[in-house]
């Protein structure tokens, strides 16, 4: 038998959803609709599909980020980082 701390690194899981796609079916289960049931469904899909690429929500989001940003960064922004650390 495993000691009750063995899990608490792993992700929350309802049955073999991700326990975030809990939320929009919870919100299909209190408003139903076709509207929020394929919400519901495509908001698991897409967790799903981000899961089997070995990326997270934050990490997916994090991504999305820097394309949306390009490749150039802010000059300020780097040179006032870089007076702030103290190294």
């Amino acid at each position: 038998m495993k000691p009750p701390w063995a899990h608490t690194a792993q992700k929350a899981r309802l049955f073999v959803i991700d326990a975030r796609g809990a939320f929009p079916i919870s919100l299909w289960l209190l408003h139903w609709s076709y509207a929020t049931l394929f919400i519901a469904l495509g908001s698991i899909l897409v967790l799903a599909i981000l899961e089997r690429r070995g990326l997270g929500l934050n990490a997916a989001y994090y991504l999305l980020r820097a394309k949306l940003a390009g490749p150039e960064r802010d000059v300020v922004l780097l040179r006032n980082l870089r007076e702030r650390s103290r190294f």
